[in-house]
């Protein structure tokens, strides 16, 4: 976590990550001070099932533009998860914006 304080951007960019054996994925995103995600993004250097976990990583990105809100997960759980989701991506993410409080 870091802080933003760049003249009228004000905020935190936020990451978090999983590598082991099988995974090499991180997450980053941006945190405006008014609770607005931005720049939401995921990179996986090494995923375990080729074919199947590249398209959750495409969908980090819809978490721009959304405000945090007590109804984090369920806002997570309709982005990231689902079927065709990856709870590793859901994890990190909210490992993430658990930290804020609007």
């Amino acid at each position: 976590l870091t802080i933003i304080n760049e003249g009228a951007r004000r905020g935190f960019n936020c990451q978090s990550g999983m590598h082991d054996n099988l995974h090499d994925i991180a997450v980053k995103l941006c945190v405006s001070a008014d609770g607005t995600i931005s720049a939401a993004k995921s990179t996986a250097l090494r995923l375990p099932y080729s074919g199947l976990c590249e398209t959750p990583q495409a969908r980090t990105s819809r978490l721009d533009g959304q405000q945090l809100t007590p109804d984090l997960i369920r806002l997570l759980a309709e982005r990231l998860g689902g079927k065709a989701g990856c709870t590793h991506l859901f994890d990190l993410s909210a490992d993430c914006l658990r930290l804020f409080a609007f």
